[in-house]
């Protein structure tokens, strides 16, 4: 299976947003002056989650993803059991991913990178680059060998289905400035490096949200929300255990050996 992840931690996602939710709907008879014109309080709520619930939902969508990748053979947990000198790495990104070519990718995911500013994209490249270099000095002390691949940095931008073009961020000092272009992936271009599995595990927590969503404030919906399923597990999910263990994906997902990895 490509990725495997634990029942208890992903329905622990959705009581989370299940519980964000509540809290803005019970704030909303209280906050409705907090607009232009007064609200009443049936439309406070609508207001409030409209307004408020992205941000709640973009910190669970770094969890998710998180999750996805953690739960993927290609995952830092299951990539330092397989190769030693990789084990005890520090890596303090949102995500670290080993394809099956043997190039590591360091994600920070965003839940819209266009309304993220610039100066936390700038923090978070930083964050990136310094990982990437301690990262690659860390194997060589270990191995005596190079990586075959440079790291990648990247964003991850969840709502878009199509890779936004690269961001060129000043990582310098206004007056000494040091460019660099920034690629961010999509959600395709996600699906294509990590496979299926990875698109499937995301609509799944879509479906949810969505019906979190839609049963407490009726006419919300989130962009891009399909027609939700009765039970969104149904779908891409190859089956569960009696660990509560739930599978998505195809059983093909390629390891790669250390000779891929290093040079």
């Amino acid at each position: 299976m490509c990725i495997t992840v634990e029942r208890a931690h992903f329905e622990q996602l959705i009581r989370d947003i299940r519980e964000k939710i509540s809290i803005l709907r019970q704030s909303a008879p209280e906050r409705g002056s907090e607009f232009l014109l007064s609200l009443e309080p049936s439309y406070a709520e609508a207001a409030i989650v409209f307004r408020d619930f992205p941000k709640a939902h973009g910190n669970i969508i770094q969890r998710a993803v998180g999750m996805a990748l953690a739960g993927h053979v290609g995952g830092l947990s299951k990539t330092e059991a397989r190769f030693s000198f990789l084990s005890g790495v520090s890596v303090s990104v949102d995500n670290f991913f080993l394809s099956a070519t043997g190039k590591i990718y360091l994600f920070e995911t965003k839940r819209d990178i266009a309304n993220v500013r610039d100066a936390l994209k700038v923090e978070a490249t930083r964050n990136m680059k310094e990982v990437a270099a301690g990262l690659e000095s860390y194997v060589t002390a270990k191995t005596g060998r190079l990586l075959r691949h440079p790291i990648e940095c990247a964003f991850f931008s969840y709502v878009d289905d199509e890779a936004p073009r690269p961001i060129r961020l000043n990582v310098g000092s206004p007056t000494a400035p040091s460019y660099v272009d920034m690629p961010v992936y999509g959600r395709t271009e996600m699906n294509a490096l990590i496979g299926d599995c990875f698109g499937m595990f995301l609509d799944c927590f879509d479906d949810f949200v969505g019906q979190e969503v839609g049963q407490n404030i009726p006419g919300v919906r989130l962009r891009g929300e399909k027609q939700l399923d009765v039970n969104p597990l149904r779908r891409g999910v190859l089956g569960s255990t009696d660990e509560g263990i739930i599978f998505f994906g195809s059983a093909g997902c390629v390891s790669p050996s250390a000779d891929d990895i290093l040079s």
